[in-house]
């Protein structure tokens, strides 16, 4: 996916301590859910308390199926 010829990414942030904690090369729901799994498993999520995502389906779907159907997960858009 690209917008005006550059790739779109994935930023991960810690909003709680204002920090990225990474920037995925793309945005596909496979990349974020490998990543999110990879992370928490690592200890680096492992205590995540919220999820937040703009309107991009893919991010609350791989966060979803990272953190579970319980997920904390808060949208900033539709993701239906």
């Amino acid at each position: 996916m690209k917008k005006r010829h550059r790739p779109l990414v994935a930023v991960i942030v810690d909003h709680g301590h204002r920090c990225v904690l990474d920037v995925l090369e793309d945005r596909e729901k496979a990349t974020a859910v490998a990543y999110l799994e990879a992370a928490k498993g690592s200890g680096l999520l492992a205590s995540v308390e919220e999820v937040t995502t703009d309107m991009w389906c893919a991010d609350a779907e791989a966060a979803r199926d990272a953190f579970g159907e319980a997920s904390p997960l808060r949208s900033n858009g539709s993701t239906s």
